[in-house]
């Protein structure tokens, strides 16, 4: 029922709103109306959160059906309030002409009368309804009939976990004895460790199994207990259960001291008392306690403080499924899903007796395994499905699962659902909202978390707190639905950054039905039809449709969400006409759709279109006054109108590569989040295109411009927190220019600019120096910085965790400054200097979080980087070779190291020196302490050859030469070095000849580059030719494209 305070709680909001001086509701005749209902509702909403606290199945029938009215009719009245606030915010005139304008405004002046009005006669009315709610209430003093704590006759669903036989558990042995082994290490202190995991998850049975087999070693332990705790406990049952538990006779013998209290005296003794009373039976002694199923860390503190510390080598074990609880508790152990290979062990031993009585049938096979992917490896899902279809035939067992609810049929599905329930009713009122409002979501989906947070603010469940944004409250919402494993996270395995969650298939449908019974949110999959009157449905979610259906009358719809369903069988979003937020993904056949009409639903907030072809956006989209977020990656289309320059409280805005960069999109000034892109074709090519490719090319002197204004007013953005992009930078003073906008946005989380057709080398003497402490990816693949930039160091960027950086050149100072990095979890460090083939990590700390590491090789000493656990490097063998620098990279020191990919590029290797650097590699793998995997990724195997050594001796003189000049300087070089050449290759020459005339787009790194020119003396070709086709390529002011030729031409 917390629904509806959620419902009373939006509608508060709204009425304190239109009382504001914004709408000057005190001039009419709205004041006493909307006052008097404000403190009608603050008096219902105080009521439902009594009854918001108590779960479904101990409420009254009779309080859920009041509790359902009082919901509609906030409902309604929100709705109300809604189109009240659309009409006071019409659409601006677009037309010049001062005399419409006029009378534009006089009109808009009758509209607003005339909406004042409206809304006097709507809250009249729906003020009587909600007098006659509250007068039944009183009538059948529905106040008594609430039980606000559980029955002394209802049994804990619970309680069977603590008495399993040993021989029906399955999968517990491994987590058994890690729990065992991290209980026994330490010295003689007492030492505390917490179980934390899901409801359902088998936290209880492994705690029990933990018990049992230490308790029943001989002289490990002088006492014992084991105590349940549960939501709302009473601390001093606690303290009792625990003092009772070890004061048994099956407790050690002589154990404790005698107590100078009987049971009934016992029951007398206030928390202070039994603590002492505990701590004076535990001095001396050695003991293990669990304590089972914690909530709250306050309870906890109370606890704790009677299990005294002596020094005894003492242990505490406890559960609980907040992680918040678990960390200040003590030691952690997260438990984790059944893996599969145990999940059809435990369903394959209830419904057959075993694995080896399980029939052999492709077709049951199939249906089984089915039936176990749902249950996502949750022991209790299992076990509660299979027993219901062990009573039932095998023939049956597909219809049987697909029809299982959550209802009151058969009653071990019924103490499953109170198990989940449990988390669910722990959970304050406005993240209850929250979760249910994933049951749109389909099974097994990934969630976004930006996404989701958008679609929560647009709902309205998110209100800005002091100080925070509503971004921020979002952010801390969907945090806190994690540490109570409500949710399962997502995060970026190199980072950790967290980047959405997926919801247990379990929890799904008991938050489908509880969503359904409270009217919230209907979700309907392929063949799915509901019992929720049409005209009555809020929120509507359409998964994977395959038939046409009736859902055309929703006159009451707030959100609809059709993902992967072909556009004919969708109803037309027109007849919506209070619709917040729409999401179309996924879709397939918009042609014939009336996308056009979106236009129309003022109401709006939150458009997600993405991945569905939708090609072009209504020019009047400006209309939607209130729009938050416009999703339209992945659609074609390939110009925004111009009059989302109108949408100012735009939030979030995603295109993609084909949509063209406004020139407005520096006055979008709300933005929070922006993927925006700059296709821009090197002017080369683009003179080599037909003609009519042309004309389906944007111009490029358009997108330099676009981009140079892109750059500049990227710096008005000052509520930005995501910015992906791809931008090719013309030179240094843009790429300044851009460094500059990107300091002054101070709120800034993620910077993502990804590679483009080419990047910019920036001197870092006229860089700007900046701090962004917010700051948590950074990924500036389209700059190469001549050094590392002395704002990248922990005191500027505190919080980076992710870092993608191009460097000419570095050492290892620079090193070192990265390791101040203390945040840092992800680095790709890419270095081009041919002479920084393998800089030293110095051993004086740092990288104390890094866990992912990309680029050329390092030289590990002691004591550096203790948590690196993944490494990807890049090694050209004769380059390495040639330097007479070693393959070892100091390894072992690398404590954590548990995964070593590496690229060897063969080229102008011999087959010796190839072999030479794998096999020491593979030494070094093999006798490191951790035994990490490794994968060897060869290339340009078929260019091994011996080299002489004179070639080589030559082409370190070229590289030495070509390694600091600019390029003009290096056609110079390279010219009177081909003088000096007298063998000509007449192939090579043709070769040179043709890819002249076939320059591709791409461009490869800037490591390629230097590393390949330096092979100019195998690439000699006639000295005119090479000159005139360089000077050519140069004459079009693309210094990348010069570069681009001079390494693929003479490699």
């Amino acid at each position: 029922m917390d629904l509806v305070t959620g419902a009373v709680g939006s509608l508060a909001s709204k009425l304190l709103h239109l009382l504001g001086e914004e709408y000057k509701l005190q001039t009419t005749g709205l004041t006493k109306q909307v006052q008097s209902l404000s403190a009608e509702l603050e008096s219902i909403r105080a009521f439902l959160h009594k009854v918001g606290n108590v779960p479904w199945y101990r409420l009254d029938e009779q309080i859920k059906v009041w509790a359902r009215e009082v919901r509609d009719k906030c409902y309604d009245l929100e709705d109300v309030f809604d189109s009240f606030l659309v009409h006071l915010e019409d659409p601006e005139t677009a037309d010049p002409s001062r005399l419409k304008r006029a009378m534009h405004k006089m009109g808009d002046l009758f509209a607003k009368g005339k909406a004042r009005h409206d809304i006097a006669n709507d809250i009249e009315d729906i003020m009587k309804q909600l007098v006659e709610v509250a007068a039944r209430r009183n009538r059948y003093k529905i106040d008594d009939s609430i039980e606000t704590k559980p029955s002394s006759t209802t049994s804990d669903p619970r309680l069977p976990a603590l008495y399993k036989k040993p021989s029906e558990l399955v999968g517990i042995d491994e987590p058994r004895d890690a729990l065992i082994q991290m209980l026994s290490v330490g010295g003689q202190e007492k030492k505390i460790i917490s179980i934390v995991g899901s409801g359902g998850l088998g936290k209880t049975t492994l705690a029990k199994a933990v018990y049992d087999k230490l308790i029943n070693i001989n002289g490990r332990f002088d006492c014992w207990a084991f105590v349940p705790v549960g939501q709302n406990p009473d601390q001093r049952k606690i303290l009792r259960d625990i003092l009772i538990d070890l004061l048994k006779p099956t407790n050690a013998i002589n154990a404790l001291v005698n107590t100078r209290f009987s049971l009934g005296d016992l029951m007398e003794l206030d928390e202070k008392q039994l603590i002492d009373e505990l701590r004076e039976q535990l001095q001396g002694k050695r003991y293990f306690i669990v304590v089972d199923d914690i909530w709250e860390r306050s309870m906890w503190r109370t606890v704790d403080l009677a299990f005294v510390d002596g020094n005894c080598g003492s242990r505490l074990l406890t559960t609980t499924r907040k992680s918040e609880v678990s960390k200040e508790i003590g030691e952690v152990y997260k438990l984790h899903e059944l893996s599969d290979n145990n999940s059809k062990k435990l369903f394959h031993s209830i419904t057959f007796g075993g694995e080896e009585k399980h029939p052999c049938s492709d077709e049951l096979d199939k249906v089984s395994n089915t039936i176990i992917k749902k249950c996502g490896g949750l022991p209790l899902a299992i076990v509660t499905i299979a027993e219901v279809l062990a009573r039932k035939p095998i023939e049956e067992w597909s219809n049987v699962y697909n029809s299982i609810g959550f209802g009151p049929d058969d009653n071990k599905v019924e103490d499953m659902k109170k198990i989940l329930s449990f988390s669910y009713y722990d959970l304050p009122s406005h993240l209850r909202t929250c979760l249910l409002y994933l049951s749109t979501s389909p099974e097994e989906q990934f969630i976004e978390k930006r996404e989701l947070i958008l679609r929560w603010i647009a709902e309205g469940f998110i209100h800005e707190e002091r100080g925070k944004a509503s971004f921020d409250v979002g952010d801390n919402y969907i945090h806190e639905l994690v540490d109570r494993n409500l949710v399962i996270p997502v995060e970026d395995k190199r980072s950790g950054i967290l980047q959405g969650c997926r919801v247990h298939d379990m929890l799904l449908r008991l938050i489908r039905q509880l969503s359904t019974e409270e009217n919230f949110a209907v979700a309907l999959g392929k063949d799915e039809r509901s019992s929720v009157e049409q005209s009555k449905i809020r929120r509507l979610a359409l998964l994977m449709l395959t038939k046409e259906t009736n859902y055309k009358d929703m006159p009451r719809l707030r959100s609809f969400n059709a993902t992967i369903c072909f556009t004919e069988l969708i109803p037309p979003v027109c007849s919506f006409k209070v619709l917040r937020v729409l999401v179309l993904e996924y879709c397939i056949g918009m042609e014939g759709y009336p996308i056009k009409h979106i236009a129309k639903l003022l109401h709006l907030r939150y458009i997600g279109l993405s991945h569905t072809p939708v090609r072009k956006l209504p020019k009047e989209i400006g209309h939607l006054k209130f729009l938050q977020t416009l999703l339209l990656d992945d659609t074609g289309i390939k110009e925004l109108p111009s009059s989302v320059r109108l949408l100012k409280q735009l939030m979030c805005l995603r295109v993609d590569e084909k949509t063209r960069v406004p020139d407005w999109i520096g006055e979008m000034t709300s933005l929070v989040e922006l993927e925006m892109y700059h296709e821009v074709l090197p002017d080369l090519v683009i003179r080599e295109t037909p003609p009519v490719q042309k004309q389906e090319m944007h111009s490029g002197a358009d997108n330099k411009c676009s981009i140079r204004r892109f750059v500049k007013e990227l710096g008005n953005l000052r509520n930005l927190r995501v910015l992906k992009t791809g931008l090719h930078l013309q030179d240094q003073g843009q790429g300044r220019e851009f460094l500059e906008s990107l300091s002054k946005l101070h709120k800034m989380q993620d910077v993502s600019i990804l590679l483009p057709a080419a990047f910019l080398e920036m001197d870092m003497g006229t860089e700007p120096r900046f701090a962004l402490s917010s700051l948590r990816t950074l990924e500036l693949l389209n700059l190469q910085f001549s050094k590392l930039p002395a704002w990248m160091n922990g005191e500027c960027l505190p919080n980076l965790c992710k870092l993608k950086v191009l460097l000419t050149d570095a050492d290892e100072q620079d090193v070192g400054n990265l390791g101040t990095l203390r945040q840092l979890r992800d680095l790709t460090l890419v270095i081009t200097r041919y002479h920084r083939l393998k800089l030293t990590v110095c051993g004086c700390g740092g990288f104390d979080s890094l866990i992912f590491l990309h680029g050329g090789p390092l030289q590990f000493v002691p004591e550096t980087m203790p948590r690196l656990e993944n490494i990807i490097f890049s090694i050209t063998v004769f380059e390495l070779r040639d330097a007479k620098i070693s393959f070892d990279f100091g390894l072992e020191n690398l404590s954590s190291l548990q995964c070593l990919t590496v690229g060897l590029d063969c080229a102008d290797a011999s087959p010796e020196e190839v072999e030479e650097a794998e096999a020491a590699i593979r030494h070094a793998v093999d006798t490191h302490p951790n035994h990490p995997s490794l994968l060897v990724k060869r290339s340009n195997e078929d260019k091994m050859g011996p080299v002489d050594a004179d070639s080589r001796i030559f082409s370190r003189k070229m590289y030495k030469m070509l390694q600091d000049s600019t390029l003009n300087e290096q056609i110079k070089k390279l010219n009177d070095q081909i003088d000096v050449q007298n063998n000509c290759n007449s192939t090579l020459y043709n070769q040179a000849q043709e890819m002249a005339h076939t320059i591709p787009q791409g461009h490869p790194s800037i490591a390629k580059i230097q590393w390949t020119s330096v092979y100019v003396v195998e690439m000699v070709v006639l000295r005119k030719q090479l000159v005139d086709t360089f000077q050519t390529i140069n004459d079009t002011s693309d210094p990348d494209q010069l570069v681009y030729f001079t390494s693929t031409v003479l490699i």
